[in-house]
């Protein structure tokens, strides 16, 4: 246990104050999942139609390698951390592509916000989304001005509102 201990230790450069590149790369590939799981406790509409772990990855390469441009951290490990995450994120998609069980868990799902025209109040609420919100989005997308009209509407994993007419 005390040598596993010492590994993670240095691969994370626990108390270090310089980091090298294999530390500062393991870092970004163990921030990164976290940083997902983070997105998904949040909500999906902040996300302004992007997926939680593309805009995630644009926030932590931006952060990475500002950090490498001002000289406020190493260049080196700094590229080589965001390379990893961009393999990481690459790896990710791919998994998803293959396999939904995957995709759902690092993308979510939809929820169904109304069904048969009646809205759906619990998802509403999971979503903290107002009946003003989904009528908004009613009358873009669906073209109608009534809830009767939708057969269906549903917040989409990439934080969408999406809508399907009765005709």
């Amino acid at each position: 246990m005390a040598e596993l201990n010492q590994l993670l230790t240095y691969l994370l450069g626990i108390g270090q104050e310089d980091l090298d590149i294999l530390q500062m790369t393991v870092r970004a590939l163990i921030v990164y999942p976290l940083g997902i799981a983070m997105v998904h406790v949040g909500d999906k509409r902040f996300l302004g139609g992007i997926a939680a772990f593309d805009f995630l990855l644009a926030i932590i390469i931006g952060s990475i390698l500002s950090r490498a441009i001002s000289g406020s951290a190493p260049f080196l490990p700094s590229i080589a951390a965001s390379f990893a995450l961009v393999l990481l994120h690459r790896g990710f998609a791919a998994l998803g592509f293959h396999w939904d069980g995957f995709a759902t868990l690092v993308k979510g799902k939809p929820r169904e916000l109304v069904r048969d025209g009646e809205i759906q109040w619990s998802a509403m609420k999971k979503s903290s989304i107002g009946e003003e919100d989904l009528r908004g989005a009613v009358r873009r997308q669906g073209r109608t001005l009534s809830l009767e009209d939708v057969r269906a509407a549903f917040l989409e994993r990439n934080g969408d509102i999406s809508v399907v007419l009765n005709r």
